[in-house]
């Protein structure tokens, strides 16, 4: 029931699965237990932003950036920042990405 705690370890699962880390940023991740896996992360992610409470709109912002800048899915990312753009009306930075 704590699906608020899964956005923490998306963070932990996605971003070393897909950044250009050097050998010794790998090895401190993988000794800290971040596996890297990217598929996992994003499960995470989505998870949060379905059943999360405290997290939810984090979850739904790093799910539409994701999808926009690293993953490439435009049409995923377009849903997510329409309905982002429609809960914040008032944010312009919402609305120029």
């Amino acid at each position: 029931n704590y699906h608020d705690a899964y956005l923490h370890l998306g963070v932990l699962e996605y971003f070393p699965a897909v950044a250009n880390l050097n050998w010794y940023v790998s090895a401190l991740a993988f000794l800290g237990g971040a596996s890297g896996n990217r598929e996992k992360g994003l499960e995470y992610f989505a998870k949060t932003y379905k059943k999360g409470k405290l997290f939810k709109n984090e979850a739904h912002f790093i799910l539409a950036t994701m999808n926009r800048f690293q993953e490439n899915d435009l049409s995923k990312a377009h849903f997510y920042f329409s309905t982002l753009a429609d809960k914040f009306p008032d944010n312009n930075f919402i609305r120029k990405i």
